[in-house]
């Protein structure tokens, strides 16, 4: 498959990640797509509702962390950072598991929607990897300190009757 891929259907945009092979793990080409997707539609004043979407059985296992200091024009957390500050509102449909960055990124939206049998998981601190600011920040305003702390510091694994009642799905 391959980059994200935006459709826009009168006041619905949906972004797609297409890299199902990989869990739809990110990569540098793809935040620069989800960047321009992005920036796309905060220009469409018609589009009220931007959804966050992927294929295949995962949602996403967040950014590839072996490109973590490769080139690329866009990081993710600026990417995150433009999810967040979007101008519609803004959907994450979890038709799979969300694992590492990814969840921050569904936390960035404004409301996050998930099938039973998917579960997340924030596995930073055990891979040693300093966490961004605003990333914290979204985790602690959506989640509670406690609950944030939790999952960075366990990085345990919650399945969807958890995330509901944590509220990291709404």
């Amino acid at each position: 498959m391959g980059t994200p891929e935006l459709r826009i259907d009168g006041g619905v945009a949906r972004i797609t990640l297409r890299r199902p092979e990989q869990a739809n793990r990110l990569e540098p080409d793809d935040l620069a797509a989800l960047a321009g997707h992005i920036a796309a539609v905060n220009k469409t004043p018609e589009v009220l509702v931007l959804v966050l979407q992927s294929a295949g059985k995962y949602f996403c296992s967040g950014y590839d962390i072996s490109k973590i200091d490769g080139p690329g024009s866009v990081g993710f957390e600026e990417v995150v950072n433009m999810l967040e500050d979007c101008r519609p509102a803004t959907v994450a449909v979890l038709q799979g598991s969300v694992y590492g960055g990814a969840t921050d990124m569904a936390l960035a939206c404004d409301f996050r929607l998930g099938a039973q049998g998917i579960d997340m998981f924030m596995p930073a601190a055990r891979l040693g990897l300093h966490f961004y600011p605003r990333g914290l920040e979204r985790y602690v305003s959506r989640l509670g300190l406690d609950q944030a702390k939790r999952l960075f510091l366990t990085a345990e694994r919650i399945d969807a009757n958890e995330m509901k009642a944590i509220g990291f799905l709404t």
